[in-house]
């Protein structure tokens, strides 16, 4: 969802400035986990983020989803714009990979859309338009992918967010739930879905990131300012829900007019790690053997390289690295490699 207009302005203006210079960020620490958010928790350390790097245009020497070959980076090199998003997807708010295939990526509009989403090459080639029948589209914000039922590794499905709640006044919101199509044709129809609707146990909230674990899981991270409340809810159909909150993030950076806000995230099973984004930074914990969604709130996040983007709302794991764009038409395509 767009922030106002007047913080958008100043994002821009102050995140270009003279020209375009890199700056040092502070982490904050995460708060220790919680039944209830406390939002007077104390840091005790902090960790020092690295600089913001300008984004390069693709070399013929250098490939997409390079890395060490085993998925695990040491960390990721500085973004390539490798594409664009096509004039379909004019307010990209969520991002994943597809299971099926490494050259696939599926993204969605934000709110105004139908109950649609897009199947797209690593170009921002429009490979896709998948809609789900009879789902609504209030305001679709994430998706992520992830097992179809608890452990279950052989089949894939795509989780869709609609969850945006910029005023707060949704009682209930709705994830759906599908089988990731393996084949695609130009123009799909889902008929088979399952619906979840959920509540917070605090209330009304605005989120915009989600991500599912290895047992079907959907973790949410709210977009509140300066910090992030996350919660835990087994996928589940029928009468609404209530999450878990078992944790909650202070974030570092902002200022007067532009405040640190939790746009998207996403999660590698196989490598253990969820990555996050705000507006300005993008930020991975590197989960330990037996550690979930529980512990995050113990566990430090390494921060990552981001590109200069208007209005950055999506973020997700490739085989050999990670991709980003931004919730303007035409956005670019950025690419992070792996690196030992």
């Amino acid at each position: 969802m767009r922030p106002p207009r007047l913080a958008l302005l100043m994002l821009l203006t102050t995140a270009c400035g003279a020209p375009c210079q890199k700056a040092q960020v502070e982490a904050a620490p995460l708060s220790e986990a919680a039944a209830t958010a406390d939002r007077s928790a104390t840091p005790e350390a902090t960790a020092a983020v690295p600089p913001m790097a300008p984004a390069a245009e693709a070399s013929g020497s250098v490939k997409e989803g390079s890395g060490d070959g085993s998925g695990a980076c040491g960390h990721y090199a500085d973004p390539i714009r490798r594409g664009e998003l096509p004039a379909v997807v004019d307010e990209a708010s969520g991002l994943t990979s597809s299971r099926w295939s490494d050259d696939r990526l599926w993204v969605h509009n934000d709110s105004g859309d139908s109950a649609r989403l897009f199947a797209l090459d690593r170009s921002g080639k429009l490979l896709a338009t998948v809609t789900l029948e009879g789902a609504k589209s209030k305001d679709w914000e994430d998706i992520a992918r992830g097992p179809c039922a608890p452990g279950e590794a052989a089949r894939s499905c795509l989780y869709v967010a609609d969850m945006g709640d910029n005023r707060e006044k949704r009682n209930d919101v709705r994830f759906y739930r599908f089988a990731e199509p393996e084949s695609l044709s130009a123009e799909m129809t889902v008929k088979a879905f399952e619906t979840m609707e959920l509540r917070y146990p605090v209330g009304p909230l605005n989120a915009e990131a989600i991500w599912v674990d290895e047992q079907a899981r959907v973790v949410i991270f709210s977009k509140e300012e300066d910090r992030t409340r996350i919660f835990v809810q087994p996928f589940a159909t029928g009468a609404p829900v209530v999450a878990a909150l078992v944790g909650e993030r202070k974030l570092p950076g902002g200022n007067l007019f532009v405040r640190e806000l939790v746009t998207a995230a996403d999660y590698d099973a196989a490598t253990r790690r969820v990555a996050f984004r705000t507006y300005h930074h993008a930020y991975e914990w590197r989960l330990p053997a037996g550690a979930g969604a529980e512990q995050l709130a113990g566990l430090e996040p390494v921060a990552l390289p981001l590109a200069l983007e208007a209005q950055g709302e999506a973020i997700a794991y490739l085989p050999g690295g990670l991709v980003t764009t931004s919730e303007t038409a035409g956005s670019p395509l950025f690419y992070y490699d792996c690196r030992p």
